[in-house]
């Protein structure tokens, strides 16, 4: 067998050799997080009825892309707990005590991709490690790409969605306090992402 891959090796072209090693080696389009002009949002059915929004005003992160060979890319975001906004004061300081988000102990939700496989044009699975209130568990989310052109700097734009579900108490976010015990709030909380980036190298 070792004799057959030496001779297999032999026998490709200089040509063929080349084009291998930089394919291997090529550099991935890294882009940055434009924060201004993207939004990190999450709706959760309460008390049976109705739905309440809240969105995460600090946040960040890199998408590195390969284009021709999108399971290479790789996505990391991390988003500041404290920095959950619904519009009402009282309800976002319930969200960051220890009886929900807990920031002053999980000051950040994290996302770090390990595998990116393409299921159509401009629509990725995106499967990786979700951390939430010091819980991590492995996700897959349907990523569509938007677009991909020069912004008004100068520099290369792309953009992304992506919208899923998860179950909140798997991550020990389980307001049992506020609750009295009750399942006042669905567990499931759905979670949206509309993702604005520009390119760094």
């Amino acid at each position: 067998m070792r004799n057959r891959v030496f001779q297999a090796g032999r026998g490709l072209t200089p040509l063929l050799v080349l084009l291998l090693a930089s394919s291997a080696s090529a550099e991935l389009a890294v882009y940055q997080v434009r924060k201004g002009d993207s939004t990190v949002s999450f709706t959760a059915t309460k008390w049976k009825v109705f739905k309440e929004q809240g969105r995460f005003r600090e946040f960040g992160g890199t998408i590195a892309v390969d284009f021709e060979a999108p399971g290479r890319s790789k996505v990391e975001l991390e988003v500041r707990t404290d920095s959950v906004d619904t519009g009402v004061g009282g309800r976002d300081s319930a969200l960051r005590s220890d009886d929900f988000l807990d920031v002053a102990r999980h000051p950040k939700m994290s996302f770090v991709s390990t595998a990116v496989v393409p299921r159509g044009e401009d629509l990725f699975d995106v499967t990786g490690d979700l951390t939430i209130h010091g819980v991590t568990k492995k996700v897959t989310v349907p990523l569509r790409l938007l677009g991909r052109g020069p912004g008004p700097s100068g520099s290369e734009l792309i953009g992304f969605e992506t919208a899923f579900s998860i179950d909140r108490t798997a991550y020990g976010v389980l307001g049992s306090r506020w609750s009295g015990g009750e399942l006042l709030i669905a567990r499931e909380v759905e979670i949206r992402l509309l993702v604005s980036a520009d390119r760094k190298r």
